[in-house]
């Protein structure tokens, strides 16, 4: 596990303070004093993360009140780059629900100076949905300027451990790079299901001509979750093998696959599929794997 990070702990008193300044926004009323003045740690005054009010909105994140936690998330998003330093303080803080609202915030907040500890996140965090939430809010922010997180993503690969290095080349994969391509392609052997689908997920991003085969090879799986994510990767990917292996997913015994690879075949755009699509139409009794196959031989501007 990564070391936790210390930080500090607002006082009763300040974290009242907030409390009182969101119910004056909430319900229009005049904040309540404290019992007693309370003055800011002498430490909060030159080490912004450790800010008590920050800290207290912070908190209010897994408030069991959503109006509080609604308000603490716009007000730390609106605070942008001032309320950074506390965010980051808190990455490491064992509450998987906080870690995963304090990077939702920086999705919102878009400060620069978040790509990198987003990053970290991405590679270290032991919650996967911390980990893709992370790189949800790395997406956000325009390509050009996603350069400190590609760069603190590379270093994982190439000198982080093995967890470290998985995560960053999946964590490259979302953004559209291929650096970690090799261990994807072993991923989808691996025996952890979750791993599994991680890797079949990114490469539809990240993908060479080996790809296309490695994925149908997972048309024959059991789990049905893996042969639709195959299929849907194999619809981003759209070459010429896999048009071939979507038109073989049009004779998979669940109908939640046929009619996802209706729906790439549609997408793909190639006329090629326009004979297996019209004769699917002749057999198929499921009404959503039929819809999605009139669907797209529309796209294809044929009549059903």
């Amino acid at each position: 596990m990564p070391p936790t990070m210390t930080t500090a702990v607002p006082s009763p008193a300040r974290r009242v303070l907030a409390a009182a300044l969101l119910a004056s926004l909430l319900l229009g009323a005049a904040p309540a004093p404290a019992a007693e003045p309370v003055e800011p740690p002498a430490a909060a005054a030159t080490d912004p993360a450790r800010d008590p009010i920050f800290q207290a909105l912070i908190d209010e994140l897994v408030h069991r009140d959503r109006r509080l936690q609604n308000e603490a998330r716009k007000r730390l998003a609106a605070s942008g780059p001032e309320a950074t330093p506390a965010l980051v303080s808190r990455l490491r803080d064992p509450n998987d629900k906080l870690r995963w609202e304090i990077v939702t915030v920086f999705g919102r907040s878009l400060d620069p100076a978040a790509l990198e500890p987003l990053a970290r996140a991405v590679v270290e965090d032991r919650d996967p949905h911390v980990r893709w939430r992370s790189l949800w809010s790395i997406l956000k922010h325009p390509a050009e300027r996603r350069g400190p997180a590609l760069e603190a993503l590379r270093e994982a690969l190439k000198g982080g451990n093995g967890f470290m290095k998985w995560n960053a080349a999946v964590g490259l994969a979302a953004l559209g790079k291929a650096d970690g391509l090799e261990l994807l392609h072993a991923g989808l052997g691996d025996s952890d299901s979750w791993r599994r689908w991680e890797a079949i997920k990114s490469l539809g991003e990240v993908h060479d001509e080996s790809t296309p085969p490695r994925l149908g090879a997972l048309l024959d799986s059991k789990l049905e979750s893996e042969r639709s994510e195959a299929v849907q990767s194999l619809g981003k990917i759209a070459d010429e093998q896999s048009i071939g292996l979507l038109v073989r997913a049009l004779e998979d015994r669940s109908p939640g696959v046929r009619a996802r690879a209706c729906r790439w075949l549609g997408v793909a755009g190639r006329a090629v599929a326009i004979p297996p699509l019209q004769a699917l139409l002749k057999t198929e009794s499921d009404p959503s794997v039929r819809k999605q196959a009139q669907s797209a031989l529309e796209k294809l501007d044929v009549r059903p």
